[in-house]
């Protein structure tokens, strides 16, 4: 009788037995035991813990691929945020809001319908094209991707800015400038960056050759608010030359700031001086996150000021101006009212508008960006000169990238792009989902995924190339991590992985660290180890053993397990092991 139907006897028995279900475990953990003793060392070794969680790839989540604009209810939906940008409110207490995506209507293309035009808080723009009618705009290819990064937050105007004829895209980001995306006679979204696949824009501290869009300036200074900046530019004082609107992103002392255009309608200049180049248009009177807009609001024939603000009210600001009024002095403009939708007073917290005439019957309406990442539209009822917004409807369009499976177990930063922006989703995949994948040679039977990483839609984006702890370097760097068990000083590891791909390189990273309590006094010390190897068609094992340095079984509290890819075309993973060896 061998040591397995063995062990299914002893269960047998002992249920048969009358025993309890909590015996016939017990005796079953004896029988293990037996078994154990019975393996051969290759067995043994085969068994010992893997302290890299899923990673096999087996276990799997749904991964929303959003990268069409689109969700699966064929909603309007962009990327919202994960709550990482940093907001100081007054009394100087930080806060991790989750941020708006910023809508725009405006004709893109030149087609006499207007378009959709929406920019993710995590830095991606999107435009709808309109395949409607005037007054029932339609939108049902989804959004088309604009192959540039925005920087986090931006707050998007869709506006002619250079007077050329064609509609740029004006943004304001975290970081407080102002930027302008000229779109070029390119037909499509790929108008709006300098050759295929490549980003216009970077971190200002950051800035790589080719990817140096230039912020806005006011005299001999960069135009800048301090952080979070939206812009508008329009015509406040006159039909003939538009000013520039900045809405200011700090705390207690907010405003709305206007700029005044000295150049022309097709080279504007704005000048650094306050009460001179610059007055303020408006107080926030404490309100936070100022995004502004203009707007004839009440059908008199003058654009009126509308802003929203950190708690997700829009306020109106009725235009008093007259035909007397000076022009080269502004006085601020007086709270009229917030305005509301079915009874609503707020929209979400931080959310963004766009004052619009959706369905052209001569009534505003309201396009309002929301923090899920949808889209919503509320019609204007009433009177042209007294206008109220009915409920607030989601803004449909159409599907066009089926969701993925994504590994469970695994954190990476899809939208996060400080550092190396790309449109990716790490992939667990499977033959049935995938027919040409071939998984590593003598695989085990329950093994029936592997990660597979590739950049969509031709967009490898740009790339800063981050410092592994011991000082090599991978030249790029989108990653996939995950936090190993808890492994022990003194003691021998393995690393082991299958990869393959083409035209991609991979980096393997472990971060370790020795902790030590704090009644010891002594700072971390870490241990790094990383690697890079060059993906080739066929499958390769990686293997390699690691001695943890360090006190001798004094445990390891943070260890890191980190993967780079960096290429234009793929790379897999699989059976991914880090298992102990003894001292």
């Amino acid at each position: 009788m061998t040591v397995i139907q063995n062990l299914k006897l002893v269960i047998q028995n002992s249920i048969e037995s009358g025993r309890s279900v909590f015996h016939a475990r017990a005796s079953a953990v004896l029988a293990l035991i037996s078994i154990g003793m019975f393996l051969s060392p290759a067995r043994a070794h085969a068994q010992r813990e893997n302290l890299v969680p899923n990673g096999s790839f087996e276990r799997t989540v749904t991964f929303r691929d959003l990268f069409d604009g689109v969700d699966e209810k064929n909603r309007v939906m962009v990327f919202p945020t994960e709550g990482g940008d940093e907001v100081y409110r007054e009394g100087l207490y930080p806060d991790r809001p989750l941020f708006a995506c910023s809508p725009c209507f405006a004709d893109v293309n030149g087609d006499g319908l207007n378009d959709l035009v929406v920019a993710s808080p995590s830095g991606w723009l999107f435009i709808y094209y309109n395949k409607g009618k005037k007054g029932s705009p339609r939108f049902p290819e989804g959004g088309q991707f604009v192959k540039t990064w925005l920087g986090r937050v931006p707050r998007i105007q869709v506006v002619d800015f250079d007077g050329d004829g064609r509609k740029d895209i004006l943004f304001g980001t975290k970081d407080g400038q102002v930027y302008l995306l000229p779109q070029s006679n390119h037909p499509g979204p790929d108008g709006f960056i300098s050759a295929p696949g490549k980003p216009r824009f970077c971190w200002p501290n950051q800035l790589q050759p080719g990817y140096d869009l230039k912020p806005l300036r006011a005299g001999n200074e960069i135009l800048s608010v301090g952080n979070y900046s939206a812009p508008f530019y329009g015509n406040f004082r006159t039909e003939i030359k538009p000013d520039l609107l900045l809405g200011e992103g700090q705390y207690s002392a907010n405003a709305v700031r206007i700029y005044l255009n000295s150049g022309s309608a097709t080279h504007p200049k704005f000048g650094e001086i306050q009460n001179k180049d610059w007055f303020y248009l408006a107080f926030g009177d404490g309100r936070e996150q100022l995004t502004p807009t203009l707007y004839d609001w009440n059908g008199d024939g003058k654009l009126d000021l509308l802003y929203g603000d950190y708690d997700g009210r829009i306020n109106l600001c009725l235009n008093k101006r007259t035909k007397d009024s000076r022009l080269d002095v502004i006085e601020p403009l007086e709270f009229t009212r917030c305005i509301t939708s079915a009874g609503r007073e707020s929209f979400g917290r931080l959310s963004a508008f766009f004052p619009c005439d959706w369905n052209e019957d001569g009534i505003p309406d309201l396009l309002i960006g929301t923090t899920s990442g949808l889209v919503q539209i509320a019609l204007g009822q009433g009177s042209r000169s007294d206008p109220k917004l009915g409920a607030t409807n989601n803004v449909m369009s159409e599907n066009t990238r089926k969701d993925r499976k994504a590994p469970s177990g695994w954190d990476y930063d899809f939208v996060f792009a400080d550092y190396s922006n790309s449109c990716f989703i790490p992939e667990s995949a499977s033959a049935e989902e995938e027919p040409d994948l071939v998984l590593p040679p003598n695989s085990p039977g329950d093994n029936k995924r592997a990660l597979k990483f590739q950049y969509l839609l031709d967009y490898p984006g740009y790339t800063k190339a981050p410092k592994f702890l011991g000082g090599g370097f991978i030249e790029g760097g989108r990653s996939l991590r995950t936090k190993l068990g808890t492994v022990t000083r003194g003691k021998t590891y393995e690393l082991s992985f299958w990869y393959r791909g083409n035209s991609m390189k991979i980096g393997v990273e472990v971060e370790m660290t020795e902790k030590f309590p704090p009644r010891e006094n002594r700072p971390d010390i870490p241990y790094p180890f990383n690697e890079t190897m060059t993906a080739t068609p066929a499958w390769k094992k990686y293997s390699k053993k690691i001695k943890i340095p360090g006190i001798k079984d004094n445990k390891l509290s943070s260890a890191p397990l980190r993967f780079y890819f960096v290429g234009t075309g793929a790379a897999y993973l699989d059976d991914i092991r880090f298992v102990e060896l003894g001292p």
